[in-house]
């Protein structure tokens, strides 16, 4: 097992833990986000200490490994923005914030759809372009995606896949809670 699938199960294993840290949902996504930033930290100290044995190995760490940990601090963080801002005083505003929320997400998973489709398809072709640090500079179209952690540790598209991931489980996020306010519990 490499290193970095170590990071991951442990990541697994401290987000299952999540609900034991509170009961309020706030402390719930910093532990979380705490935690993602964590494993994101120590992915950056593997690929500094020891690099990639070959291609293939740093196109999985940046197509696969760093992704499922990435994106999911953007949906967590996501999720603690959306309810930090949600308006609570009435059922019409709330629905009505989730819904232009929801909105956005799905304006800029259009906006992208080649690259979802890439995503979702499992193509391989535009990998070694895609996923490999000794390209070229970054274009600033792309570089202006939303966030990066270290000009070393990105490809140019590892983030956009990270934020694709994340926007589709803040969709769904959004969606069950569109349910509970459209079908309360009795």
């Amino acid at each position: 097992m490499t290193a970095h699938r170590r990071i991951i199960e442990q990541l697994d294993t401290e987000l299952a833990r999540t609900c034991e840290v509170s009961d309020k949902t706030e402390d719930q996504l910093e532990f979380a986000i705490d935690h993602c930033h964590l494993a994101l930290k120590r992915m950056l100290e593997q690929v500094i200490e020891a690099g990639f044995p070959d291609k293939e190995s740093e196109i999985r760490f940046f197509k696969e490994q760093k992704p499922m940990v990435y994106s999911r601090l953007l949906y967590y963080q996501g999720i603690l923005n959306l309810e930090k801002n949600c308006p609570q005083s009435d059922r019409k505003l709330t629905r009505n914030y989730y819904i232009r929320e929801m909105e956005n997400l799905i304006d800029f998973l259009e906006q992208n759809k080649t690259r979802v489709q890439y995503s979702r398809s499992g193509f391989t072709y535009l990998d070694h372009k895609y996923f490999l640090l000794d390209l070229p500079t970054i274009p600033l179209r792309i570089r202006s995606f939303p966030v990066k952690l270290d000009d070393y540790f990105n490809t140019w598209h590892d983030p956009a896949f990270s934020t694709i991931l994340a926007y589709e489980r803040l969709v769904e996020y959004i969606q069950d809670q569109l349910d509970l306010i459209d079908y309360p519990a009795e």
